[in-house]
């Protein structure tokens, strides 16, 4: 085979993998082998042949472009401008909420996590939205993280493992991996994701141990504290703690009763948002009167050994829909 019959069908290789598939193109020419001897192949038929301009200067040029192209890193290329290889840097579109939309629907919508919409638009509340307030929607999944004092893109990288490399191309970043960032710079964290607890925080089905004390006795199948003589379905956890301790609301909600209640004995009832609701019984005193709103944290009562107890202590229930629920998965202590 001769040179130009070489060149020629390393041009055609080069057009049907680029067709098909750039890995493998790129693969395909991976040495500085190949590269180079596409470009002398090419510059010695152009000086060795009586051609026209085209083949002269058009084609080395040709070779020129090809051989700095891949010389400077395409992966880095291709990944920054298009996501091959790795996340992409970060784009963001503009969108406004529409009538009957919700966070669910739009992260469906648009393949985008819930994580990534709450973190870029600062949602505290998902339920606040309302039609037409304007969001931002991201090209990927991620967080958007605020930096703390001292750290580096290796420290953050390592804290939610991360490669440094996505990292830094994601935020289009210069910058060393060692090298201090400046404290509270807003960075994406591709494929990041919150904690359970900021998430159920924000979710609104996070709620705050209400009362300062260790777990007593814990949810599900026991023995009967009073009687020690037969298993019961306990639907709640207890927290020991002093008689006259301050009991607080676990999250924002509504009193729906406040008084004796049997063998729960003095208990205060809160319903939340998605049909939560949370009990606390054995009270010796409650603060809050039926129909009152309460916020996460306002003291609604203090702890006491009313109804069937065996001692001073709360107990404690969360259901949904009227169903009770693990009350040890939904609970998080206050920051």
């Amino acid at each position: 085979m001769n040179n130009l019959s070489f060149l020629k069908s390393l041009l055609i290789k080069y057009k049907q993998a680029l067709k098909t598939d750039l890995n493998i193109f790129k693969e395909n020419l991976n040495t500085k082998f190949i590269k180079i001897k596409i470009f002398l192949l090419t510059y010695r038929i152009a000086l060795k042949t009586k051609q026209n301009f085209i083949l002269k200067f058009f084609l080395p040029g040709i070779a020129i472009f090809f051989i700095i192209f891949w010389a400077i890193r395409p992966a880095k290329f291709l990944k920054k401008h298009f996501g091959i290889g790795g996340p992409p840097v970060l784009k963001v579109e503009t969108y406004r909420i529409q009538p009957n939309e919700t966070l669910w629907n739009l992260a469906k919508e648009k393949n985008i996590s819930i994580d990534a919409l709450i973190t870029l638009n600062k949602l505290n509340n998902v339920h606040s939205l309302r039609v037409g307030q304007q969001i931002i929607i991201p090209n990927q999944d991620g967080i958007q993280y605020t930096v703390k004092s001292g750290e580096t893109i290796r420290s953050i990288a390592e804290k939610f493992k991360i490669k440094i490399e996505d990292l830094i191309d994601v935020n289009d970043l210069n910058i060393s991996p060692d090298q201090t960032i400046y404290t509270n710079l807003s960075i994406f964290l591709p494929n990041a994701k919150l904690s359970q607890d900021e998430r159920m925080e924000i979710l609104g089905i996070g709620f705050l141990i209400p009362v300062n004390g260790g777990i007593k006795s814990g949810y599900g199948w026991r023995l009967d504290p009073v009687t020690k003589s037969s298993r019961q379905f306990h639907t709640g956890i207890d927290f020991a703690c002093s008689y006259g301790t301050p009991v607080k609301a676990a999250q924002d909600g509504k009193v729906v009763f406040s008084g004796d209640k049997g063998g729960y004995g003095k208990t205060i009832i809160l319903r939340h948002p998605s049909g939560y609701t949370t009990i606390y019984a054995h009270l010796s005193k409650a603060s809050v009167n039926y129909g009152e709103y309460v916020k996460q944290g306002e003291i609604i009562g203090y702890s006491g050994n009313s109804g069937r107890t065996t001692g001073p202590h709360l107990h404690f229930e969360i259901r949904r829909y009227g169903i009770t629920i693990n009350p040890s998965g939904s609970l998080r202590a206050k920051k």
